[in-house]
């Protein structure tokens, strides 16, 4: 490598040490904001730390909010080895684990969408799961709703009650393997 070259790449490595740095210092600062305002909101009354925000500081009362969460978990974040804001925030941002019943009820969402896969529409999914569960169809769309979003143009299916029953039956073993791995996963 020529001297021109090895110029270049310590330009690079010590530029880059210094975003590096810069970044973990960001991530120390934010965790010192939300340590103050931590302090502030204990120092004032209830329904007053809202409007202190708005009146003093020049960042919303969800950024102060997410400060506060960054110095709260600032050992789970320090034991993660985060070094900057944005993997700080990424982690505190990860979903924690279901409890129960809501990781039975994503499981019976869950079961339409690989039934759906399966039978290739959305009716008959909902049909055989709800045949299988003895759920209501109505409620089962609620609940796939809250966990996955609306779903447009759910008609009737033409398949039989008899060969929906028979489909049924061939996936219960299947479904509650589903559920039985997903609960698993969750404790």
């Amino acid at each position: 490598m020529s001297n021109i070259q090895k110029g270049k790449a310590q330009d690079i490595t010590l530029l880059y040490n210094e975003i590096a740095g810069h970044l973990r210092q960001s991530l120390e600062k934010a965790i010192r904001i939300g340590e103050l305002l931590v302090e502030q909101k204990k120092s004032l009354k209830h329904g007053e730390f809202t409007p202190w925000i708005e009146g003093n500081l020049p960042f919303t009362d969800r950024t102060a909010r997410n400060y506060m969460r960054l110095f709260n978990e600032r050992d789970s974040i320090k034991t993660e080895t985060v070094s900057d804001l944005t993997s700080a925030y990424r982690l505190l941002a990860e979903p924690k684990p279901l409890e129960w019943p809501e990781s039975f009820e994503h499981c019976l969402a869950s079961s339409v969408n690989i039934l759906r896969e399966e039978l290739g529409n959305w009716p008959a999914a909902f049909k055989v799961v709800s045949l299988e569960y003895s759920m209501p169809i109505p409620a089962l769309l609620k609940l796939h709703r809250t966990w996955f979003g609306d779903i447009t143009g759910i008609e009737p299916e033409a398949s039989t009650e008899e060969e929906l029953k028979q489909f049924a039956g061939e996936w219960a073993d299947k479904l509650e393997r589903l559920f039985e791995e997903r609960l698993n996963a969750r404790r």
